[in-house]
């Protein structure tokens, strides 16, 4: 069975990909799951049937794929049918999954602060990643982005630019947070960006996600119940 389909519609998705404005990381998953369903087709998609896309759909549910991945790949096939392919009919047969909905695992304060005092690495980069990650909710590729210039000590407030979403936002920024900040900037004197250097940028994206979405959630919830 081939993955490839043909070489015109495929340039057609990727240039239909850039005018909607998708991200360089969500294009290649897009790709990634039209490879998918190609390769289970055996033939270029756009001439799919919509029992071939309730038998993909089945497929999936067979081999275990969860809610979120298999919603993904029906938002894919859905962009697809709609501007690239336009075959409106194939929406029809499309089954989104509920998906189980569960509480997430929150740190308590000790925890955190622990977290935050045994923080690793040369100085006090990593102690002042984790602490903006959790005075300010940020996920872990806003704090790699993270510049000196968006640190507003005058109102109290951190400019997270073109966060998820592509929207630009900003949260609280603590006092304690602050003075963190300010004693790190004396002693590293990062030239722009904030506590990241490439081995840090790559431990944040690559190795933390799991235990910084929690330090997230337990600043979430921190700074809800003050």
């Amino acid at each position: 069975m081939t993955d490839q389909y043909v070489p015109a519609l495929r340039q057609r998705f990727l240039e239909d990909m850039r005018i909607k404005g998708l991200q360089p990381k969500t294009q290649t998953m897009y790709l990634r799951a039209m490879r998918e369903f190609t390769r289970y087709l055996g033939h270029s998609p756009d001439s799919a049937t919509p029992e071939e896309l309730r038998a993909f759909q089945l497929d999936m549910k067979e081999r275990g794929v969860g809610a979120p991945t298999f919603n993904n790949r029906l938002t894919v096939l859905s962009f697809f049918f709609a501007t690239t392919c336009p075959r409106p009919e194939m929406k029809r047969h499309m089954r989104y999954q509920r998906a189980a909905k569960k509480i997430p695992v929150v740190l308590s304060a000790e925890e955190v602060a622990g977290i935050l005092e045994a923080a690793p690495g040369p100085g006090l980069r990593y102690r002042a990643a984790f602490s903006v990650a959790y005075g300010g909710g940020l996920r872990a590729s806003e704090v790699t982005n993270l510049k000196v210039g968006n640190i507003d000590s005058d109102r109290m407030l951190i400019r997270i630019e073109q966060g998820k979403g592509r929207k630009d936002r900003h949260v609280m920024l603590s006092p304690s947070l602050l003075e963190l900040l300010r004693y790190y900037y004396r002693e590293a004197r990062p030239a722009g960006w904030l506590p990241t250097d490439e081995f840090i940028r790559r431990f944040l994206i690559h190795v933390l996600p799991p235990g910084f979405h929690r330090i997230r959630h337990a600043g979430f919830l921190a700074n809800a119940i003050r």
